[in-house]
């Protein structure tokens, strides 16, 4: 009895199917917002007018060619405040400005959290010390309470902050 089994033997000679993924259309870049292109029009700018190539720039500051290119484009920022640093100091910009256009540091469009409310009662106390009509016998029993709430604060003892571990 013979077998039907196929054994090795030669191969097709065209080659296999590949099936090529179409791409998404899916970018990835580490900035978002409105604020994206603030690093991008820093780091152009202040290279064109130093009259410094991109090639330049990067070997100043230890970063490759593509990584300035994609500053200038709008792409990535720097993830560093080091790099940021070693830029302004090159360039001759202001650190909290270039930190800002990169991201690493709050700018006034940011919006900032707002403050707690202040309770009533102390809205009521301070608006008492404003009024010039209050007699100055009331103002003193009142900045004496507020002097007072304020030591008893100082005394009350505060949950301490969990500790990290280093090197986690």
């Amino acid at each position: 009895m013979r077998h039907t089994r196929r054994a090795a033997g030669p191969q097709p000679s065209r080659p296999a199917d590949i099936y090529l993924v179409p791409p998404y259309g899916v970018r990835v870049r580490n900035t978002s917002g409105p604020g994206r292109d603030r690093w991008a029009t820093l780091v152009e700018r202040a290279r064109t007018a130093a009259g410094l190539t991109k090639v330049a720039l990067a070997g100043r500051l230890g970063v490759d060619r593509a990584t300035v290119t994609r500053w200038e484009q709008g792409i990535t920022r720097p993830e560093s405040a080091d790099v940021v640093q070693r830029f302004a100091d090159l360039l001759g910009i202001d650190l909290d400005d270039a930190l800002a256009a990169a991201g690493l540091r709050p700018t006034d469009e940011q919006e900032r959290p707002a403050p707690p409310p202040m309770p009533r009662e102390v809205v009521k106390l301070l608006a008492l010390l404003a009024d010039p009509d209050t007699p100055p016998e009331i103002q003193a029993q009142v900045r004496a309470t507020l002097e007072f709430l304020a030591n008893l604060a100082d005394s009350v003892p505060r949950k301490a902050a969990p500790r990290r571990r280093r090197g986690a």
